[in-house]
């Protein structure tokens, strides 16, 4: 009587079945995952001109008497970051700053003006011009 690991009544034949069971579980739950979680996608606002758009403008407002700049600076950047989260959930992107993503990631900086009603600003870096040597 063999009842060893390679007999046809022995361990193996068990222990291949659990095998091929536990891989065929395993890829059912990676394809699942894969179906049920979107892909992620990013992409880019340039914070930076837009706040320096901003602060020259109270800077203006400054100048010539109109309103507390501090009041109107707060009041910008509560509206910048909501601004910023519905565009997000509006595009279904991961909105980053422009200099986190070197390229790749579409650019929503002139959605973001609109949506905060500024002006349209200068190309950013690396959109022919100068900053990108062209």
């Amino acid at each position: 009587m063999n009842n060893g690991w390679f007999s046809r009544t022995g361990r193996w034949p068990g222990a291949l079945a659990g095998l091929a069971g536990g891989l065929v579980g395993g890829a059912v739950v990676v394809l699942l995952v894969r179906l049920v979680t979107p892909p992620v996608a990013l992409a880019t606002v340039d914070l930076a001109a837009i706040v320096a758009d901003q602060v020259k403008a109270l800077a203006e407002d400054t100048r010539t008497g109109q309103g507390d700049p501090a009041a109107a600076a707060g009041r910008f950047a509560e509206r910048l970051a909501r601004e910023a989260r519905a565009l997000s959930q509006d595009y279904g992107v991961i909105v980053l700053a422009a200099p986190a993503v070197v390229a790749g990631a579409p650019d929503l900086s002139p959605v973001l003006r609109r949506r905060l009603e500024l002006p349209a600003g200068a190309a950013p870096a690396g959109v022919g011009g100068v900053a990108d040597g062209r």
